[in-house]
């Protein structure tokens, strides 16, 4: 049985950090699911408002149904080709998102990992609310 995975018009059970870094995405992938031992898979690609650039952004996800309550792991890569998904994020190459629910210990963990990866060079936490117009792009994961 698939458990349903709501995100609360508060977004309160929803965590962004920006990744700024000159890694690929396919090896970012493979690091991040190497040091978070998951699983990210090529997911849905984005379309901005804009239809630029044509191809879209590329997404990666994780479900993990193995706890109580599911979470999510989303990858947004958010520039291609000059252009940005994220508008309000426009300095960072990724987004990090997770969805679900999570101890504090659990979200220090993950950020003092994903910090240590080489390539990595600045991971910073970023406020569900700074998003602005673009938390529709999170609604596509729940």
């Amino acid at each position: 049985m698939i458990k349903k995975l709501k995100i609360d018009q508060s977004f309160e059970n929803v965590y962004v950090w920006g990744i700024s870094s000159a890694i690929a995405d396919l090896k970012l992938v493979l690091l991040i699911n190497r040091h978070l031992h998951i699983e990210l898979q090529r997911s849905i690609c984005v379309m901005n408002r804009t239809l630029t650039p044509p191809e879209g952004f590329q997404t990666f996800t994780y479900l993990d149904e193995e706890e109580i309550l599911p979470v999510r792991y989303v990858l947004f890569v958010n520039k291609v080709e000059g252009y940005s998904l994220f508008t309000s994020c426009v300095r960072f190459d990724y987004l990090w998102v997770m969805i679900g629910s999570f101890s504090e210990h659990e979200l220090k963990r993950t950020e003092i990992i994903l910090r240590s990866i080489d390539g990595i060079n600045a991971f910073i936490p970023i406020s569900i609310d700074s998003l602005k117009n673009d938390k529709e792009y999170l609604m596509l994961f729940e």
